[in-house]
């Protein structure tokens, strides 16, 4: 009997050996697989960490790059910018003057003669908005085909590009107008020799700048390298032509790289403005 307690005893103690084996290799295994699931999340935690740093380097690169080009487009929309105003000036044109046509007849002296045309206009100058200055000229001139005479000072484009306050336009005074029947010296007079020209004629004054250039305007157009001190491409006189039709009103424009033009307003002249 005794021997036999002994036996089960023993069996009792290697089934407990056994579990507890059983146990440990359990909890063991447990610990292995989470042991290998720690380091493996480690390492992927690394990696993402790794791979997010990266990204904020790429983020931060490209808003450096972004800022840069940001920087570069500004530089270059002010360049346009500059470059349309620029091209928009040297196209600009201001009107300065109008001609309307009052009358046009034919004189005869005797029956069988062809005649002679006869123009009676009216002259006036304008200001930069276009209103009319000064007194209009009425003047009836031999012929219908007209000339208008006028100093022109032409300013280097890059003052004008640069909208230089006293060279960013073409200045001009008209001098005379005279018909293909009459000798410009005999033409009528605009603007007499050292008087104010009608664009001061209200009050205004030009600039030493300006006055310096009408005072000593044929010494400046034969003196090259004084021209160019003053910023001065061209000084010459000019004269437009144009033949004259009963009824129509013309406009002299100046552009601000140029001199001036003659051009045929649309319509006939209003009869109650000449009136």
């Amino acid at each position: 009997m005794g021997r036999m307690s002994d036996g089960l005893n023993s069996v009792n103690s290697f089934i407990r050996t056994i579990l507890a084996l059983a146990v440990c290799g359990a909890v063991g295994g447990a610990g292995l697989v989470g042991w290998n699931k720690y380091t493996h999340n480690d390492r992927a935690f690394a990696e993402i960490s790794a791979d997010l740093e990266q990204a904020h380097d790429r983020l931060r690169k490209a808003q450096v790059d972004l800022e840069a080009k940001e920087a570069e487009i500004e530089v270059l929309n002010v360049e346009v910018e500059r470059l349309e105003t620029a091209r928009r000036l040297l196209k600009m044109d201001s009107r300065v003057a109008r001609l309307r046509v009052l009358d046009k007849e034919t004189v005869r002296t005797r029956a069988d003669e062809a005649g002679e045309v006869m123009t009676t206009v009216e002259f006036v100058e304008l200001d930069d908005q276009g209103n009319e200055i000064g007194d209009p000229k009425v003047l009836k001139i031999e012929g219908d085909q007209i000339y208008v005479d006028f100093w022109v000072v032409k300013f280097d484009e890059k003052y004008v590009e640069e909208a230089e306050i006293d060279r960013a336009t073409s200045i001009a005074l008209f001098r005379r107008i005279f018909s293909e029947k009459r000798k410009p010296e005999e033409g009528f007079v605009l603007d007499e020799p050292n008087s104010l020209p009608a664009k001061y004629a209200q009050g205004g004054k030009p600039s030493e700048f300006e006055q310096k250039i009408w005072n000593d305007f044929w010494k400046i157009a034969n003196d090259r390298a004084a021209a160019e001190e003053l910023g001065i491409r061209a000084a010459h006189g000019e004269a437009v032509s144009i033949k004259l039709e009963e009824g129509r009103s013309y406009r002299l424009n100046l552009r601000a790289s140029d001199g001036i033009s003659i051009i045929p307003e649309p319509g006939p002249v209003d009869a109650a403005a000449v009136n």
